[in-house]
């Protein structure tokens, strides 16, 4: 059952057991008061919860709220009210603001207030005593959340709708969760401690990753089924799978000098590209899974004394012309070879490829004087910027849009959204400088990590769902 309905289903039956027990509530209800329908979010979930406001201040109805926060709820025969949840209890009378939290005692902020035989309390330290956390913002919108959040983020993207892969370094290795964009809610999917990143198939329905010896496992979403499909150890990079699902593609050999493409029914590799080239990187497959765009780096240059050892301090190595640079290669063509796109000596740092691989994108980096920008190229090579006007901190491309992280006035930065098709651009946000990543789903719902937690844009309000 899905948390609305099971909210819609426990407030349902909150209210028709109202009048078995509505005699039992403490005498004299305050009757003056009037009783106002409260919009809450919980765990993700829209709730209407009954509230009046007593001597300026907001209280909402304990059957309502412990209802909606799924928390059992018992009623004695003096009149108290208690209710548990998530390993947390809290006991309270109408017209006491004492209350026993968890076996000892709290004193509320307001005391509890019976008005037509129901009572209620001030919300927050009703949440807070049955362990959730309750947050109130600038517009006086309230959500609260039960779910324990998962602790500590080095990497995360979108899996599906509305599910991310959240990626963490442990002293086992890593441990790559499934969490509810929503709620909050996670399950361990995967944990290995020599296992590349999980390269996940468009869908969100299943995994392929490589081991230290390079064979290659294939892990089903939802039933967490794992196949060994290769046993081929070659070293296999970037592994990703084509738009369809039925193909996996790589860069093969501990140099990267291959791009590779495998079966993965029955593990079968074949080269798509071996041109002798070293230390290609960023790996980007066309929606059609013929053409491909990549970097190439150079490696650096001893121009000292050959016979001395490289670590030694007096040994200099050369490293002009090991900058970057973008290629394109078409595997549909006959007798095609890779294609040149960039050569200048700058630094590149790779953003993607548009879907048919014809446009290609890099963040060119600044000094301290001038910003990095975020250049376009063309298949024939045609460069032109598209964006300038703020230092440019990362970007991503999704779906056919650009979207860009830059620096904005004190202690901010902007998110912007671009059109590489006409250049056009709009700003979706202003967030703290304390935000370093941009995550973004196939469908464009954004995610963001701050200060080592990782928020979801829910109707333009940012929602933490790692603590």
């Amino acid at each position: 059952m899905s948390m609305k309905k099971t909210l819609a289903a426990s407030l349902a039956a909150a209210i028709i057991s109202t009048a078995a027990v509505s005699g039992a509530y403490a005498a004299a209800p305050v009757n003056v008061l009037q009783v106002k329908p409260a919009s809450y979010v919980v765990n993700g979930s829209d709730v209407t919860i009954r509230s009046i406001v007593a001597d300026g201040v907001t209280l909402v109805s304990v059957r309502d709220l412990a209802a909606a926060l799924l928390a059992n709820l018992e009623l004695t025969q003096d009149g108290t009210v208690k209710a548990a949840a998530n390993g947390h209890s809290i006991a309270l009378k109408a017209s006491s603001n004492r209350a026993f939290v968890d076996g000892s005692v709290k004193m509320l902020s307001h005391a509890v207030v019976n008005v037509k035989h129901a009572n209620y309390i001030e919300p927050a330290s009703f949440v807070e005593a049955l362990g959730g956390t309750y947050t109130k913002d600038a517009s006086g919108a309230v959500s609260v959340d039960t779910v324990q959040l998962l602790e500590g983020i080095d990497q995360a993207k979108w899996i599906g709708a509305g599910q991310l892969l959240v990626s963490s370094l442990t002293d086992q290795g890593r441990a790559d969760n499934v969490v509810n964009a929503v709620s909050g809610e996670h399950a361990e999917l995967f944990a290995a401690a020599d296992a590349s990143d999980l390269a996940v198939a468009p869908g969100g329905t299943k995994a392929a990753y490589t081991d230290s010896n390079g064979n290659v496992y294939v892990l089903v979403l939802g039933t967490n089924k794992m196949k060994k499909i290769s046993e081929d150890t070659s070293v296999k990079n970037e592994l990703q799978w084509s738009a369809d699902g039925s193909t996996l593609y790589f860069l093969q050999g501990d140099r990267g000098s291959v791009i590779a493409k495998m079966n993965p029914v029955d593990g079968k590799i074949a080269a798509v590209l071996d041109d002798k080239v070293d230390y290609k990187a960023n790996l980007t497959v066309s929606e059609g899974g013929k053409k491909f765009v990549y970097t190439v780096s150079k490696s650096g240059k001893v121009t000292a004394d050959s016979s001395k050892d490289v670590s030694l301090d007096d040994v200099a190595i050369d490293m002009t012309g090991t900058e970057p640079q973008l290629y394109a290669f078409d595997s549909s063509a006959a007798g095609a070879k890779p294609v040149q796109l960039t050569s200048g000596a700058e630094d590149k740092l790779y953003v993607g490829a548009a879907a048919d691989a014809s446009q290609a994108f890099y963040i060119k980096p600044g000094d301290e004087n001038t910003n990095s920008v975020l250049i376009s190229v063309q298949a024939n090579a045609q460069e032109s910027t598209l964006f300038s006007e703020q230092d440019v901190l990362q970007a991503v491309y999704s779906s056919g849009k650009l979207y860009v992280l830059a620096s904005g006035a004190t202690d901010t930065n902007d998110i912007y959204e671009i059109d590489p098709a006409n250049g056009s651009k709009q700003k979706l946000f202003t967030v703290s400088d304390s935000v370093t990543d941009l995550v973004v789903s196939a469908n464009s719902q954004l995610a963001l990590v701050q200060d080592g937690k990782l928020y979801v844009d829910h109707n333009g309000k940012w929602k933490a769902v790692t603590r």
